[in-house]
Formats: structure tokens, C-alpha cells, sequence
């Protein structure tokens, strides 16, 4: 996700954004993939993250009372379960398909003596679908790969400004911010899929004028 392609405009006293030559696409909400190069926070709200997202390197500002609700929510999930090992109900889960694998990393329950392999290794699917395979509520760490959600706002120095008083040299010279909603880590295999998955279907339609016609391929020369 090129930033410095984004043009700013005031629109309903709004500062809104398009992309460079595309006025008629308005940017809202954005999504951002990419391998964290750097981690970095303030004294008082943000964390900060140095996103390598394929195009450049994106400043990304979560505040850290996201994650402390993440870390609640991650918790409720593994008391749960924790709870539930002890008393697994075997009857239930044998009506469900056996995984092939067991999560990676494996969460560490006390399960009854006599559970089955197949039984911990549903509940195990169950619990690893809930917290993200694990990484719900866990710090984001340089070298992770992220799935970020926010949008950009302009940082104009001295704090928020009338509409009025909004020039175009401000508009043009001002910094521009990532702000995050969600700040989700997630695996190799994640990213390679939901990547694959953009460029097949969200960057092919913006760009292709024909996007629900199938791909050409050029015949070879015999």
C-alpha cells in the first residue's frame, strides 16, 4: 500500500483521501499485509510497528489499549478451554471430523486419562480457530508477519484544525499517519493466502477493466 500515493482533499469538512490519478476512488478503511521490521512505543498511548508491506516500509500507530483488551479476550478463551480439557465430553466431539494435525504451537491441557488422540485433537482445532492459532493477545514482535486495519489521518503538528483555517499547503506539507484499529499477527502461511487472495480478486478488479473475464494466456509458437 503505496501512502505516498494518496492525495488529500477536503470533502463535507472532512479530510478524505484517493489515490494518485484514481479521484474517483475514495479510501476508507485499509487493510495492510506485511513482515514487521521494526517495534518502537510512546510514553503514554501508542505502540509503534515499521511495516515492510512489499511497496516501502509503513509507520503504523496501535494504541496499546487494543492490545490490553486482546490480552482479556485471549484470556477468557483459554480459561475456557482449560476448564473444559478437564472434563472433556468425548460423546460430543467424536461427532465431529478428526484434524489431520494437531496446532502448532500445541496449547498445554491436563486432559482425563483414557482421552483420545482424536478428541485432543479436535479440541485443540476448536481452541486454535478461537485465538488465532495461538496469536490472539500476543505482543507483536520485529520479524512477525501482521494483518493491520485502520486508516490515515493527517497530523498537522498543532492538533486537530477548523476546516476553515485547512490551506493547501497544509493539506500538502502535512504528515501523514497509519492509524490502526486491529493490529493482527499471523502466520507464513496466512499471509502467502490472504495476499494471494488480494491480488486475485481486490487489486485485479480496481485495475483491470475486464476483471470478470478470464485471463488470457498467449499461444505458444510452434
Amino acid at each position: 500500500m503505496e501512502l505516498n500515493r494518496f492525495v488529500p482533499f477536503l470533502e463535507d469538512n472532512y479530510v478524505k483521501f484517493h489515490p494518485l490519478n484514481m479521484p474517483y476512488i475514495r479510501i476508507g478503511k485499509i487493510d495492510i499485509l506485511g513482515f514487521v521490521v521494526g517495534v518502537s512505543q510512546d510514553a503514554r498511548f501508542y505502540e509503534i510497528f515499521l511495516v515492510d508491506d512489499g511497496t516501502g516500509t509503513i509507520t503504523i500507530f496501535h494504541e496499546k489499549k487494543h492490545f490490553e483488551i486482546q490480552n482479556l479476550e485471549r484470556k477468557k478463551i483459554d480459561d475456557k478451554y482449560y476448564k473444559y480439557a478437564k472434563n472433556i465430553n468425548s460423546g460430543v466431539l467424536r461427532k465431529e471430523e478428526c484434524p489431520k494435525n494437531f496446532p502448532n504451537p500445541r496449547p498445554k491441557f491436563n486432559y482425563p486419562i483414557g482421552t483420545s488422540v482424536c478428541d485432543m485433537a479436535i479440541f485443540e482445532h476448536k481452541w486454535s480457530l478461537e485465538t488465532k492459532n495461538g496469536l490472539l493477545g500476543k505482543k507483536v514482535k520485529r520479524c512477525d508477519y501482521v494483518h493491520a486495519i485502520g486508516y490515515c489521518s493527517l497530523d498537522f503538528m498543532l492538533g486537530k484544525r477548523p476546516r476553515e483555517e485547512i490551506t493547501f499547503e497544509d493539506l500538502s506539507t502535512a504528515k501523514l499517519n497509519f492509524l490502526s484499529t486491529k493490529v493482527i499477527r499471523i502466520d507464513e502461511r496466512e499471509y502467502n493466502a490472504k495476499m494471494y487472495s488480494w491480488l486475485h480478486t481486490i487489486v485485479r478488479k480496481r485495475y483491470d477493466e475486464h476483471p470478470d473475464e478470464p485471463e488470457l494466456c498467449p499461444k505458444m509458437e510452434t
